[in-house]
C-alpha cells in the first residue's frame, strides 16, 4: 500500500505526517501560543469570517475554509480530534441574548 502525508502528499511509510510538515504544524502552534499569538490568531479567525455563519458571496466562503484548513495545518480539526474539539465547543457558555445581539448590529 502506497500512503501519503495527509497535508503534502509525499510518500511515506505509513499513513500520517511527514517530519517536514510536522515542523511547520509544530511551528504555527509555537507561533499562536503566546497569548499575543492567541490575539493575532482570534483576529485571523473573525477576518477569515471562521465565526460568520451568514457567507453572502464566494470570496466569503473561501475565507472561511481557509480559516478551517489553517485549523487543519495546525493539527486542531481533523477526524483525530473531532471528540476533543466536540467537547471544548461543548464546554462553552450558551449566550443567552444571541437574537438582541443580532438586532443591534
Amino acid at each position: 500500500m502506497i500512503y501519503r502525508c495527509c497535508l503534502c502528499g509525499v510518500r511515506l511509510v505509513e499513513a500520517g505526517i511527514c517530519d517536514s510538515c510536522n515542523d511547520i504544524r509544530n511551528e504555527y502552534r509555537n507561533v499562536f501560543s503566546s497569548s499575543a499569538g492567541k490575539r493575532v490568531l482570534t483576529s485571523l479567525l473573525c477576518r477569515l469570517n471562521y465565526f460568520n455563519e451568514d457567507l453572502k458571496t464566494a470570496e466569503e466562503r473561501h475565507l472561511q475554509n481557509f480559516a478551517r484548513h489553517l485549523l487543519y495545518l495546525m493539527g486542531i480539526f481533523g477526524p483525530a480530534n473531532a471528540e476533543k474539539v466536540v467537547d471544548g465547543l461543548l464546554g462553552i457558555p450558551a449566550r443567552e441574548k444571541v437574537a438582541e445581539e443580532i438586532a443591534d448590529e
